[in-house]
């Protein structure tokens, strides 16, 4: 067997690569931006104070402060409709992790001939993002379970299409933002003890 496999000309360059990435990041900033505004709204505070507390906080505890201000000053549609994009926006959040956090890396197709010799039949730079858990590595390239796998590894196609997912979602988090009317807080109730 050959020692060196040819490799074909990698596709996209990985300038395009690098292209599509800050798309994403673009895109991504947007999200942040308006769910910031969104954050400020039902924090009902000025924005210096709000951006204090969003910005020294992770995006689990902006959920559930979200949700908490939610069910306390919107009515029931609006906190449904709050919900959902909470909901959504974590998995684009999970999304967006495994993109940022990736590296990446050449996927190789090798054609080996019936001469012993290897010829690599392409070459095209995927994103990855490494999991934590062995086994999920071992599932994804010994198993071959290519669910897994997809959750993981991220084509420029798979970016592009993320990116769009994602200013989507900024999008619908600002038209949420800007027809939302928060109700008035409740009124505090002493703690019953007894």
């Amino acid at each position: 067997m050959n020692s060196e496999i040819k490799l074909p000309r990698t596709k996209p360059p990985i300038t395009e690569c690098d292209q599509v990435l800050g798309h994403f990041m673009r895109s991504w900033n947007q999200v942040e931006i308006n769910y910031f505004l969104l954050f400020s709204k039902l924090l009902d505070t000025n924005q210096p104070a709000a951006s204090a507390i969003f910005h020294a906080i992770d995006m689990r505890a902006r959920n559930a402060i979200m949700a908490a201000l939610g069910s306390q000053r919107l009515n029931e549609l609006d906190k449904a409709g709050l919900d959902a994009l909470v909901e959504k926006t974590k998995k684009a959040s999970t999304i967006r992790n495994r993109v940022v956090h990736g590296y990446w890396q050449l996927k190789i197709r090798i054609t080996r001939h019936d001469n012993g010799t290897e010829t690599g039949r392409s070459a095209t730079w995927v994103r990855f993002y490494h999991p934590t858990d062995p086994d999920d590595l071992d599932r994804m390239f010994g198993e071959k379970d290519r669910s897994l796998l997809s959750r993981h590894q991220f084509t420029i196609k798979d970016i592009e299409a993320n990116s769009k997912n994602i200013y989507n979602l900024s999008r619908e988090i600002k038209k949420f933002n800007d027809n939302i009317v928060l109700t008035l807080p409740p009124n505090p109730q002493p703690l019953d003890f007894s």
